[in-house]
């Protein structure tokens, strides 16, 4: 993988990761985020990676951009069974 490939799929894929933050919209973005992570942790064995920690941070995000959206469907669900069952 090439230099400047490399240093802008680090950014990619922290730029997925703040975007995998925001409910329902996020979903996409975190497969992205997570897809760009592996491909570039792959494509860069052994190769000294300028953008890393944008990389790491990028992959966190989607980690916590999955508990996000699992939160927000869940709560989603429970407001739908409350209003089912109360109407």
């Amino acid at each position: 993988m090439k230099k400047i490939e490399t240093l802008e799929s680090s950014l990619r894929c922290f730029t997925c990761g703040l975007i995998s933050l925001i409910p329902f919209f996020g979903v996409p973005a975190i497969i992205l985020a997570n897809k760009t992570y592996f491909r570039v942790q792959m494509g860069t064995a052994g190769q000294w990676n300028a953008a890393q920690s944008y990389l790491i941070w990028g992959f966190m995000l989607a980690c916590l951009g999955v508990l996000i959206n699992l939160l927000a469907f869940a709560l989603t669900i429970l407001v739908v069974v409350k209003v089912v069952s109360d109407g």
